[in-house]
């Protein structure tokens, strides 16, 4: 029984250190390239959206509170 612990832990290690760093050195090259190219446009979408609905409906809503006031 203790041989069998030690093969499982001896083999765990050898197993591990070598599928990290091949994993993490390949996706770290490429992951960085399409994120950057990516999160520009996106951001920038979703920034003028943003902003182009913030003014729409702050501009109807303060009309249209008027109207209701104005109204009785």
């Amino acid at each position: 029984m203790s041989s069998m612990p030690n093969k499982n832990i001896a083999h765990k290690p050898e197993a591990s250190t070598e599928i990290q760093p091949a994993g993490m050195v390949a996706p770290s090259k490429k992951a960085p390239k399409k994120a950057c190219r990516g999160r520009p446009p996106k951001k920038s979408i979703l920034h003028k959206n943003a902003t182009a609905e913030s003014s729409g409906p702050r501009i109807e809503s303060t009309p249209a509170s008027s109207n209701t006031f104005a109204a009785p």
